[in-house]
């Protein structure tokens, strides 16, 4: 039996259904119909008229059953290929290029092993020579519905994947800056960069903390730390300038807590390009807290901030003094 063939079989039996409509619900009476009644309880109608229609027609119900399964899982690892696709759009993690790599190898190695078994049941399984051109005349006969299906599926492709591509591209592009300070909207820097940047200049990056997660961490969408011989430089980026300056004023306060309130005004700069600094030495450390729109920049050194300036001007920041 066809594809086809079946669709329309259960679209004459509907009919039928439908014409001789009753209130009375179905009533099994067969033991084998009464089982499969509550297996397929939970299921859609329609998946429970299929499993009613391979039970009534298959030679071998549980086979088939059985047959279905495997389908069904078999299909899940086309679906896997998108949204390993989707997570290697959108993930910012480090190690994404590597584990999208190792996640595409194993795909290919279960869809090749489908494909042998494929070959294999059907080696095993032949059609005899008369059921074997039954099956030829009816493809033939479909031929021109199947072209239409597939035109069909190709269009529901296409939508399929501008609809996940809308998807992608919304998630993973930066939410919006609502501030409403004069500066360029073009400003934007990539967890990426900041992080390779951190490593040419010799800083630990794998696994570091951030100092200040704590603080508005919902609206907190990205950070990056890494530590070198005393000195650490972090990196934060929020959901909108209004959450970094508060979380700005937090850390300065919490860096001068037994200070003066003039003194930790003396510290305080606001930056040409939007955003403020604060700069000071503290137990002999340099400490510095900058932001921009919605990316925030805490880093201290013991040896001054040299090393931390040229970071600042190769991840695309204002260069701090």
């Amino acid at each position: 039996m066809t594809r086809w063939e079946y669709l329309k079989r259960t679209a004459q039996r509907d009919t039928e259904e439908a014409l001789e409509f009753t209130d009375e619900p179905p009533r099994y009476t067969d033991p084998e119909e009464l089982a499969l009644s509550k297996k397929t309880g939970r299921m859609k109608v329609s998946q429970r008229k299929f499993a009613f229609f391979i039970h009534e027609h298959s030679t071998n119900p549980k086979e088939s059953f059985r047959l279905l399964k495997l389908a069904n899982y078999c299909a899940f690892f086309g679906f896997a290929g998108v949204l390993l696709a989707t997570y290697a759009e959108i993930s910012h993690s480090s190690h994404k290029v590597s584990v999208t790599l190792i996640c595409d190898a194993v795909l290919v190695l279960i869809n090749l092993g489908i494909f042998t078994a494929g070959r294999i049941y059907n080696s095993r399984h032949p059609l005899d020579g008369k059921l074997a051109e039954q099956l030829r005349v009816k493809l033939e006969a479909e031929k021109s519905e199947r072209n239409k299906a597939y035109i069909k599926s190709i269009i529901f492709f296409v939508a399929f994947l501008c609809f996940m591509g809308g998807i992608v591209y919304f998630v993973g592009s930066k939410p919006p800056n609502n501030s409403k300070q004069n500066v360029s909207s073009a400003f934007y820097i990539n967890i990426e960069t900041v992080r390779n940047v951190l490593n040419s200049k010799g800083y630990e990056t794998y696994e570091i903390p951030v100092t200040y997660w704590e603080y508005n961490e919902d609206k907190l969408m990205n950070v990056c730390a890494g530590v070198k011989d005393g000195s650490k430089f972090e990196f934060y980026d929020y959901a909108d300038s209004n959450t970094v300056d508060g979380v700005y004023n937090r850390i300065v306060y919490n860096l001068t807590a037994d200070r003066e309130h003039a003194d930790r005004d003396a510290h305080l700069v606001e930056v040409p390009d939007g955003g403020k600094r604060f700069h000071a030495i503290i137990d002999g450390v340099h400490q510095l807290c900058i932001y921009r729109e919605d990316v925030l920049i805490y880093a201290y050194s013991a040896d001054g901030l040299d090393e931390i300036n040229e970071i600042l001007r190769e991840i695309g920041f204002s260069e701090a003094k």
